[in-house]
């Protein structure tokens, strides 16, 4: 009978764009041939994000909670006046905003307009986002699935609380 190898610990994955969070941990599991030991990841990161994805293994499951619910750190970057269909990179735009040369994007602004989003907040996720409710599907399953399970697309996600924005 073969021995199973122990493997206990948390892999520190930087996921590329591209992959569900799911995608990058089966291949982990692949690579290290975890079949027969408890593998999961600390959250989702949406396909096109990319940054640190946590993947506990073994006795490191335990205290993937404390990684959930740690605060976490994000860098965006993102382009004003454009409205998708996705509400990301990946969709199609279908609005533009032509009068975005008369605004005010001075630094100063900006600063005062991201103050506007700390604190606990409640947002409308897209529907193709990795939010935990429609979990483990690809982005263009998740289309069809959210109107057959009957969740409306527009309900409201109350994320953790944001403490600090900053522009740089």
């Amino acid at each position: 009978m073969k021995k199973l190898r122990e493997l206990n610990g948390v892999l520190l994955l930087d996921k590329p764009p591209g992959l569900t969070s799911n995608s990058a941990l089966q291949r982990v599991k692949r690579l290290f041939n975890a079949k027969h030991i408890k593998v999961g990841h600390t959250g989702s990161l949406d396909p096109l994000a990319t940054g640190m994805l946590p993947i506990c293994f073994g006795e490191a499951t335990k205290f993937s909670g404390f990684l959930l619910n740690a605060d976490k750190k994000y860098l965006v970057t993102m382009q004003l006046g454009v409205k998708t269909d996705t509400g990301d990179l990946d969709g199609s735009i279908i609005a533009t905003d032509d009068n975005s040369k008369t605004y005010d994007f001075t630094e100063l602004h900006i600063n005062k307009v991201l103050t506007g989003f700390l604190g606990e907040i409640s947002q409308i996720p897209p529907i193709y986002s990795a939010t935990a409710s429609v979990p483990d599907l690809t982005r263009t399953t998740r289309r069809s699935t959210v109107g057959s399970r009957g969740m409306s697309a527009s309900c409201r996600f109350s994320g953790a609380p944001i403490r600090r924005s900053t522009l740089i």
